[in-house]
């Protein structure tokens, strides 16, 4: 915090407009800080700087823009428009107003006192510890800077607050750097290790991608077989075994190639197979049939389906007609058509709002048509 700052915190939204919405460009915000554990009520412009429930504000008060603490002149400056920076570079919203209140608000039980500013009739109060505001003096001209809080300044605010309970030292997160740096020296140590002796010709340049828990060392090696395990026994067990019990003979032995048993058993598989070509033959058109059975429905069925739309919608076409139009329009009207169709669908329309006349008329042009 510069010299030019007289407080500086880190301010949540709470409420917006609490009693309602008094002016259109204007809204009443109520936020709160954990550092100093201040409550804010503000008047903020939000047409020109929109704020919401929920947000983080950095919000400075300041005696001065100058950055080196100098008072600001009370005439007007040139040089400020000339490209000087001031604390306004690290802002978003200014306002200037004036301190015209003091009041102590020690009700709860707990030392604090409200602090009223007017910013040219936008209205702020803060209430918090009175050594907190101790540099607000009455009929003082004060700076509120605000800006929407970054990830950064609510990291640094959290430090603040840990380093004013006495927990930023936790001992706990020490014992966990010095084991990371004790892992980190052991890595690096093996690494120089291997290094050597790479150089030194006693291991490998490449290291294997994969290595065996036992090669490396996790787990010990399996011992060697001396003995063979009793399945695996001697040649000459195995044959004397299988002429002990020797393989089950066929009933009938399978005729020769070549003989005529064997051709004319060949020749009554083909013709098995023959009649099984024909019944799937057969399979195959019946259900090729039905599938074009099937489709034709299918067709059949859009095709009503549609004609039934064209029928609603040339029905709903001349209704609107008959409705809109005078009977010598109308007249004029069945002269005119052409299509059967749509001929047909006048003379339901005109038997339905009942005009006997013209349906009469229309029938007698449809049979012209026909």
């Amino acid at each position: 915090m510069s010299k030019a700052q007289l407080l500086e915190d880190i301010f949540e939204v709470l409420e917006k407009d609490p009693d309602g919405k008094k002016f259109d460009k204007v809204s009443r915000i109520k936020a709160r800080s954990d550092l100093y554990e201040m409550d804010l009520t503000l008047d903020v412009n939000t047409d020109v700087y929109p704020v919401e429930v929920g947000e983080k504000l950095v919000i400075c008060l300041a005696s001065t823009l100058n950055l080196d603490g100098t008072p600001s002149s009370a005439t007007f400056d040139a040089s400020f428009a000339s490209g000087r920076r001031t604390l306004m570079d690290n802002f978003e919203y200014v306002m200037h107003g004036k301190v015209f209140k003091f009041k102590d608000n020690s009700s709860s039980g707990q030392l604090k006192a409200d602090v009223y500013v007017s910013y040219g009739g936008l209205l702020m109060q803060l209430t918090g510890d009175p050594k907190r505001l101790e540099d607000l003096d009455i009929d003082q001209n004060i700076y509120l800077l605000m800006r929407k809080a970054e990830r950064r300044a609510i990291i640094a605010r959290n430090q603040k607050r840990l380093a004013a309970l006495g927990l930023l030292d936790n001992p706990l997160s020490a014992a966990t750097e010095e084991r990371r740096r004790r892992e980190r020296e052991e890595r690096w140590r093996q690494e120089e290790a291997r290094r050597q002796a790479v150089l030194a010709g006693e291991a490998p340049a490449t290291e294997p991608q994969r290595r065996s828990r036992r090669l490396g060392g996790a787990e010990p090696e399996l011992p060697i077989l001396k003995e063979l395990p009793s399945c695996a026994r001697r040649r000459s067990d195995c044959e004397a075994a299988e002429a002990a019990t020797p393989w089950p003979q066929l009933r009938q032995p399978l005729p020769l190639l070549g003989s005529r048993s064997f051709i004319e058993q060949a020749r009554h598989d083909l013709l098995l197979l023959d009649d099984d070509d024909e019944l799937l033959g057969s399979r195959r058109a019946q259900q090729a049939q039905q599938h074009q059975q099937q489709q034709k429905k299918k067709k059949q069925k859009r095709r009503r389906l549609s004609e039934g739309v064209l029928r609603l919608r040339m029905d709903n076409h001349n209704a609107m007609r008959i409705q809109t139009m005078s009977h010598r329009a109308l007249r004029t009207r069945i002269q005119r058509i052409r299509n059967i169709d749509k001929m047909r669908s006048f003379i339901r329309v005109l038997n339905r709002f009942k005009m006997d006349n013209l349906a009469a008329e229309a029938r007698v042009a449809l049979r012209r048509l026909d």
